[in-house]
């Protein structure tokens, strides 16, 4: 297709110039023809040219002419292309094939849920529909279990990728975390609502940024009380018994959150499918390996209590994997939640 370029008209065409009349034949075009796809201004010199269109990018052109052609879908797909390469790549390049790698793949899932919603942030220039305290927990979450990593080797994946790579994308998780939480109170703190991050918000009534130890502190006293000893160090497995627990509690927030502003975006509601996936992944290697994890007098319960956390993560977040399986098929830019109204 020809490019439309302005030609600029004669200069002895100027409706300002004093001689115009006698300077051109009565009878005669002042303007010269167009070249061929050219554009011939008009009389009015005040009139632009006609602009194109910018054309679309080449990859949705692609994605398009594969017969995807919805935005959500398009989206979806390059999310999830971008993550199973991910994996494959840590697969092929720094495992040894261990089932063990599921810790990390688990990791690298948590630790990508956090990256997405980073880019969320920096796209839409708003924390709108992000509960802070759910990112608060997770900061705990990766602080308390990278103390147990740095400390002793205990609960590191067999796997190669535990002699470095887990522990690498465990300090990329907590910067990630970390950088979703400044952004929410710092960049752009005023799309912020809280006045829906309420949870917590009950009598006994705390400080509303202290509703979380609700959570916090019954899952410290699980720890304390309930842990296993693959370190042999009160601090070390109790800070990784922690992590576990908390972690199984930590989108409560989030999710009270949603009750109250059920429209879901698509990167909110792709950080919390990958962190369901992540648990799903931990859960899955804990299925086969849960009586390991045991006290110094050989008790299992430690192991019980750790697939029990998983199974409660599952059914906090399976009515919500069902509406998002529901919007990816209807290839929607946002999920929308039933509410509950007595939710206060």
């Amino acid at each position: 297709m020809a490019s439309y370029q302005h030609q600029p008209p004669n200069q002895m065409y100027n409706r300002s110039t004093p001689h115009m009349s006698s300077s051109i034949p009565l009878g005669q075009n002042p303007l010269p023809p167009a070249p061929y796809g050219g554009y011939s201004p008009s009389l009015s010199p005040s009139s632009p040219p006609p602009s194109s269109p910018s054309p679309p990018s080449s990859l949705s052109t692609f994605l398009t002419s594969l017969g995807i052609k919805k935005p959500g879908h398009q989206s979806h797909l390059l999310t999830w292309s971008t993550y199973l390469l991910l994996l494959l790549s840590t697969l092929l390049l720094f495992s040894s094939y261990d089932f063990s790698v599921l810790l990390t793949f688990g990791s690298l899932t948590r630790t990508f849920s956090f990256i997405i919603l980073l880019s969320h942030l920096l796209t839409t220039k708003s924390s709108d529909g992000i509960s802070l305290k759910t990112l608060h927990i997770y900061i705990l979450v990766y602080a308390f279990r990278l103390i147990s990593l740095t400390l002793h080797h205990g609960y590191l994946p067999y796997d190669k990728t535990g002699d470095w790579l887990y522990h690498w994308v465990e300090v990329g998780g907590l910067a990630a975390a970390g950088g979703c939480a400044g952004m929410v109170v710092r960049r752009f703190k005023n799309t912020y609502n809280s006045s829906l991050d309420t949870f917590g918000n009950h009598p006994p009534t705390l400080p509303p940024h202290f509703g979380i130890l609700y959570l916090i502190v019954p899952c410290l006293l699980m720890a304390v009380l309930v842990h296993p000893q693959l370190n042999s160090s009160f601090v070390s497995d109790t800070s990784w018994a922690f992590s576990m627990y908390l972690e199984s509690v930590a989108v409560l927030p989030q999710l009270f959150m949603f009750q109250k502003s059920p429209s879901v975006s698509l990167g909110m509601g792709n950080t919390i499918i990958f962190m369901t996936l992540s648990r799903t992944m931990d859960g899955v290697f804990w299925i086969n390996s849960y009586h390991e994890l045991v006290t110094s007098s050989g008790s299992t319960i430690p192991g019980i209590v750790c697939l029990g956390s998983q199974v409660l993560h599952a059914v906090l977040l399976g009515d919500f994997v069902y509406y998002y399986a529901k919007a990816v098929g209807e290839g929607g830019a946002e999920m929308v939640l039933p509410t509950r109204e007595l939710m206060v």
